[in-house]
């Protein structure tokens, strides 16, 4: 519907088993700054990755 919402219960909010909020990951990551975004998308599409790459996103500044 249309300009409907849906509240969320404390059930919907629970991490899913196995993800990285749940405090079970044990995979592998990689934290890459933002400006090497296109090396990341070539390394992922290459399939030469394993694990994650995250791309770090600086905080936005404070309004003067």
């Amino acid at each position: 519907m249309p300009g409907a919402t849906a509240a969320l219960t404390a059930q919907d909010r629970a991490p899913l088993p196995g993800s990285p909020t749940a405090g079970e990951w044990r995979g592998r990551t990689e934290d890459l700054p933002l400006e090497r975004a296109a090396e990341a998308h070539r390394r992922i599409e290459s399939g030469a990755t394993t694990g994650k790459l995250v791309l770090e996103v600086a905080a936005p500044r404070p309004a003067p």
